[in-house]
């Protein structure tokens, strides 16, 4: 009786590991399947789409037999002729749906929007004046982005004059909308418009009509290209006036402004105060000099200022899901002749023609800072992943590491490397 409960016993226990093992290798092979269909799965699925609304087209011109006065079929085969890129059937059908709804006003919008991006501009203006004429905010809001898309064309095609006239009007009607988005993205166009005239007129040699138009620029929305472009105009003429213009455009954008210029600026009204002797304006633009150098070292990675070394690219893979985990390991020294304070670094790895894997870290702070000629050594950043399943299977892979001493200074290329057979 003894033996036959123990056979019983091993027989289950052995039944209990042989079902485990089933289930693991179930998983496994699941794993797997799952990791081989999912490019699949996306390229089905936007198929899918595709085919859904090639039958939508075809369902929409049958109903068109039975309700040929329907404008919202029209509207509806319209849009979708756009999105592939039809435009001619596209044209026909929201004229008809315009026609056929009477000019209600969402119809007249999207055809005089379908318009305004073909550059089809007197259709669209021509259209526009069906809208009704009213302080509607809906209204006002259609005909805001109608004018907003118009002016964009006309910058396009290098129309500043039309396209300042378009902005105005979009601009005048976004007052009237709560989407206050509206009110800023019109403003910033409108500013930009002006830059661009501002740009012509100096290639026609007329630096007061660029001068009207820029302080326009700035009147309407500030931004750096005006006042930088101020100081360009007024460097040779006005050294007063070019440093203020440069000095508000540093503050907004310092990535477009010459620093070599601008600190050159800064030497002239020096120089020249010392000749008069000026001395308070002296320390003034003194002060301003030393601002701009700390500035710049506090956010500028100059070349040869770090250095990347012993750079290794691990993984790690964990067999029952079939997943790979990548993480980095370097050492960073830093060359400059200031500690490091701040400093941010990105790494992004390349493992396929379009495809990318990228880690970041913010790895020096004020606490730990890293002093002149000293080595931040093992330092870690792992690379993440969108998609867990993603299968990494080339043996090739191309590195960037970047760096950048705050969040709002640009990501600088340290070191580009290539590694083989991970």
């Amino acid at each position: 009786m003894n033996k036959f409960k123990k056979e019983a016993l091993e027989y289950l226990k052995t039944a209990g590991w042989s079902f485990l093992l089933a289930v693991l290798v179930v998983g496994i092979v699941l794993a797997d399947v799952s990791l081989n269909t999912d490019k699949k799965k996306e390229k089905i699925l936007h198929n899918l789409k595709v085919e859904n609304q090639r039958l939508e087209i075809q369902k929409l011109y049958y109903q068109l037999k039975s309700n040929p006065s329907d404008y919202l079929i029209y509207l509806k085969l319209a849009i979708l002729h756009e999105i592939f890129k039809e435009y001619n059937q596209a044209q026909v059908n929201y004229e008809k749906a315009v026609l056929k709804s009477g000019k209600n006003p969402f119809c007249v919008y999207r055809a005089t929007m379908f318009y305004a991006s073909q550059k089809q501009y007197a259709r669209a203006i021509e259209l526009m004046n069906f809208l009704p004429q009213s302080e509607e905010e809906k209204i006002c809001e259609l005909k805001c982005k109608l004018y907003l898309r118009l002016g964009k064309s006309f910058i396009e095609d290098k129309d500043e004059n039309n396209a300042i006239k378009a902005l105005k009007i979009a601009q005048r009607y976004a007052k009237n909308c709560k989407e206050k988005s509206l009110n800023k993205e019109t403003a910033k166009e409108l500013a930009l418009a002006y830059v661009d005239l501002a740009d012509k007129n100096m290639s026609q040699n007329e630096p007061v009509y660029a001068i009207n138009a820029l302080q326009n620029s700035i009147d309407t929305y500030p931004n750096a290209q005006a006042y930088y472009k101020l100081g360009l105009i007024y460097q040779d003429t006005d050294n007063y006036k070019a440093q203020k213009y440069i000095e508000q455009a540093f503050e907004l954008d310092m990535d477009i402004v010459n620093l070599e210029l601008y600190n050159r600026l800064l030497d002239k009204l020096i120089e020249h105060h010392r000749s008069e002797a000026q001395y308070p304006q002296v320390r003034y633009y003194g002060l301003k000099q030393e601002r701009l150098k700390k500035k710049i070292l506090s956010t500028t990675i100059f070349k040869g200022d770090i250095s990347i070394n012993n750079f290794n690219l691990y993984t790690k893979r964990n067999f029952l899901f079939a997943e790979k985990t990548f993480y980095t390991q370097f050492d960073l020294k830093n060359n400059a002749k200031e500690s490091l304070n701040n400093l941010f670094v990105k790494i992004n790895v390349k493992y396929a023609p379009d495809k990318t894997i990228s880690g970041e870290r913010k790895i020096i702070t004020k606490e730990f800072p890293l002093g002149s000629n000293s080595t931040y050594k093992n330092i870690q950043i792992p690379l993440e992943i969108d998609d867990k399943k993603t299968k990494i299977d080339t043996g090739h892979y191309s590195v960037e590491i970047f760096a950048r001493k705050n969040i709002l200074a640009p990501w600088v290329l340290i070191k580009f490397l290539t590694i083989n057979n991970l």
